[in-house]
């Protein structure tokens, strides 16, 4: 049997509740409060056989603006809207901002009942209805069916009905099979039952005797009785409403924006990135930090919403956004949702959910294409970069980069081991976290893409090379290094020497240091390997016959002026060699 749920929407005191009772029977003002008032406060739910064997539930929401809360939590898994617009009316506030939110809420079908017909004459009725259609153009609505129909006289109603069949039988299908899930919008205990909830089932089906999970919270409850409009059932599909009789939980732990599904089968989380869209009406544009009300499933909850890259969204304007929530929200991907501005409440927007509890930063080059993908349903292939999860065609692009980026390099510094590690994490996701950054670096170095030797990254295969221009350049610098012995030339004076060819002397002179041909004594001074041991054999010597070496006493033994003898002095303290102690030195580290 197919299953439809159809949600009235329209203002206050345009007629849903009397066009439910005439349409069904069923008075759904059931509470004193609302009798009293004369309006729909809560929620109410009637059965309606529709032609063709369709079984359709027609949920009743509040109209007043007051109530747009109750009305959201009403119109939670709706297939069809019966918007219901008075003749003598016309459209309303809430008539257009119950429009909007069953747009926003994926409402794709509809019916227009112009009640209360009958207080009108022809001239007033056609009126009514040209008003109909230019306030609906451009939205869902804007080719349905519209109907004058009179709950007290009875007039239309038959026309009604039909064009809901049509419209049921037209309807997509909910998709067959899927895990169990039902948003609470009551919650009651019964002498003799114990705690029932009552809901439309969203997806899947229930029966007696299944386990079920109350989310957020967790909770594990057995379900001991199943209704469907008071009447005993075995079990229920998606697209019924239904009032579940649960064992193991008290009234207490559960209440309307909860919901009860197949255990392991929602997400539960305080944050989600989605896509939201503003209302071409909306009164009032979103800024990136703002705090909006959140509506999802029968839930509602204060949230922050951080928009991605960019400061403002417009009326009618869309974009990606990650939404900081105030307490845990219990869903799945692909769930429809309504924003509401903060103050003043009013609806200004939703969206869909996309990623629930997202792990990529807001500012990740890669979030926002992820996203696409994720709402395009474009199939992604992921891959583990240690504790971060990767698109593989992102990963693919790193690579691409990193080679790219390190080809470069070596090209322009044949005779380095590699690029400076940071400098290769920044250029390769710029923007990205640190921790993501050398994640990717880490397994594009696990993949053998690139090697990775201390502070230095390169291509795998690299080595440094010496061509016929370096090659000369050596042995040049060998030459003069050894023939400066303890008396160097700066290193800028040094490459300066050789005019258009500095820059490859200051490349080869790295070269020879990194070779351990040449010592670094500082940023400025480069001395021959040879020398340098010269002069660390005659401090040992020294200390055979004292504990304190002077600068004066190591200046002399080498024969240097006193700047060369603090130079190789300093080099040695940084190495753990030796150590200032008073006017001396003290050794640190024996031969």
């Amino acid at each position: 049997m197919r299953h439809c749920i159809i949600g009235t929407a329209g203002h206050v005191d345009h007629g849903k509740t009397a066009l439910t009772l005439a349409l069904t029977g069923v008075d759904t003002d059931a509470l004193a409060e609302e009798k009293r008032r004369g309006l729909t406060i809560e929620p109410g739910f009637a059965p309606l056989s529709l032609p063709g064997g369709i079984e359709a539930s027609i949920v009743d929401v509040p109209g007043h603006e007051k109530f747009i809360r109750n009305m959201l939590a009403g119109a939670a898994g709706v297939d069809l809207v019966l918007l219901a617009v008075a003749a003598d009316e016309g459209f309303m506030p809430q008539t257009r901002e119950h429009l909007g939110i069953c747009g926003l809420l994926g409402v794709r079908r509809g019916v227009v009942a112009l009640t209360k017909s009958d207080r009108v004459d022809k001239p007033r009725l056609e009126a009514a209805m040209e008003e109909v259609r230019a306030e609906t153009a451009g939205t869902f609505l804007a080719e349905a069916p519209i109907i004058p129909v009179s709950a007290r006289t009875g007039a239309g109603l038959e026309e009604l009905t039909a064009a809901l069949a049509r419209l049921a039988e037209a309807a997509e299908k909910r998709p067959e099979g899927g895990a169990f899930r039902l948003a609470v919008d009551r919650v009651f205990t019964r002498p003799g039952f114990g705690v029932v909830v009552t809901g439309t089932l969203a997806e899947g089906a229930v029966a007696l005797g299944d386990e079920v999970c109350l989310y957020p919270a967790g909770k594990r409850a057995r379900v001991r009785g199943v209704q469907h409009h008071a009447v005993p059932a075995e079990r229920l599909e998606a697209g019924q409403r239904a009032a579940l009789n649960l064992a193991g939980v008290e009234r207490s732990e559960l209440g309307r924006g909860d919901t009860v599904a197949a255990p392991g089968s929602m997400t539960v989380t305080g944050r989600a990135d989605v896509r939201l869209t503003l209302l071409p009406g909306a009164a009032y544009p979103v800024k990136s930090g703002c705090r909006l009300h959140l509506h999802h499933g029968t839930s509602s909850q204060i949230c922050r919403c951080t928009l991605l890259g960019r400061g403002r969204l417009e009326p009618g304007e869309s974009c990606y956004a990650r939404l900081h929530l105030n307490s845990p929200l219990a869903a799945r991907p692909g769930d429809r949702f309504v924003v509401r501005f903060f103050s003043p409440v009013v609806t200004v927007g939703g969206g869909v959910l996309l990623e629930l509890a997202p792990r990529r930063k807001q500012n990740d080059p890669l979030l926002e294409e992820e996203l696409a993908a994720l709402e395009t349903g474009e199939p992604r292939e992921l891959v583990s970069a240690g504790a971060f999860l990767l698109e593989a065609e992102a990963l693919a692009g790193a690579e691409a980069r990193a080679g790219a980026l390190l080809g470069a390099y070596h090209e322009a510094y044949p005779l380095r081991e590699g690029m400076n590690l940071e400098e290769l994490r920044g250029k390769l996701l710029p923007g990205a976290g640190t921790a993501l950054a050398g994640a990717v670096v880490e397994e594009l170095a696990r993949r053998r893409v690139i090697y990775v030797k201390g502070p230095v990254a390169a291509l795998s295969g690299f080595r440094p090379r010496y061509d016929e221009r370096s090659a000369r350049m050596l042995d040049a610098l060998l030459v003069r290094y050894l023939r400066a012995g303890l008396v160097p030339e700066t290193n800028e004076a040094v490459a300066a020497s050789f005019g258009a060819d500095a820059e490859l002397c200051r490349q080869v002179a790295e070269r020879m240091v990194t070779e351990g041909r040449l010592v670094a004594l500082s940023g400025e001074y480069r001395v021959h390997q040879k020398h340098h041991e010269r002069a660390l054999e005659i401090l040992y010597r020294l200390y055979e016959t004292a504990d304190v070496v002077s600068l004066a006493r190591f200046r002399d033994a080498c024969g240097v002026s006193r700047r060369y003898a603090l130079l190789l002095l300093e080099y040695w303290d940084g190495r753990g060699v030796t150590a200032k102690s008073g006017e001396g030195r003290i050794l640190i580290r024996p031969r």
